[in-house]
């Protein structure tokens, strides 16, 4: 979560999001993953036509084209909305937000809710992640909505979401591990 106690007033006017759904509200912080795959968004297509098109969720990232264990990489960003911040015109295809100084790469797994500490996420992700927190209008972030609805017609995206209750340590990447973004 990014603070919120220096954020002025004007900052925290609220705005009405016309393309994001749910719980977006000014001041508050979502991290967007960008996912990046070898296998594509969709199981039945083998012949890489889709292979830059986004899908809701991992989508078939994967497992798409049939790829039992494709290359996996998702980029995490964090944001933060805030009335008067920078205007970024397209947050949809990847990391458009300058300065990755504070930024870590590791070996982990997926984070949806259907895996915990008992069912295991089959998929290896490669992670690499900005720890820091970026400020954005918050017309900036409701345009990333309208690009996944308009461009690629996501839905379940459009609302933030959850992600699978922390694992045990057990399964918890070693910090000797976690090293800074090449």
């Amino acid at each position: 979560m990014c603070p919120t106690d220096t954020l002025t007033d004007a900052q925290m006017t609220p705005y009405t999001f016309q393309h994001c759904t749910g719980d977006v509200q000014v001041g508050k912080s979502y991290e967007v993953h960008y996912v990046h795959s070898s296998a594509g968004t969709d199981n039945d297509a083998s012949d890489g036509m889709n292979a830059d098109l986004l899908a809701d969720g991992l989508g078939g990232a994967a497992n798409g084209r049939g790829l039992l264990n494709p290359m996996v990489v998702v980029q995490g960003q964090i944001y933060q909305i805030v009335n008067g911040g920078p205007t970024v015109n397209d947050l949809l295809h990847g990391w458009t937000v300058v300065g990755h100084n504070n930024s870590v790469m590791y070996s982990g797994s997926t984070t949806g809710q259907s895996h915990d500490n008992s069912v295991c996420s089959p998929y290896v992700i490669t992670w690499h992640v900005d720890k820091d927190c970026h400020q954005v209008s918050p017309e900036s972030f409701d345009n990333l909505c309208k690009q996944m609805k308009d461009l690629y017609g996501m839905s379940v995206d459009l609302a933030p979401h959850g992600s699978r209750i922390l694992v045990s340590p057990t399964y918890v990447v070693q910090s000797q591990y976690v090293v800074p973004l090449a």
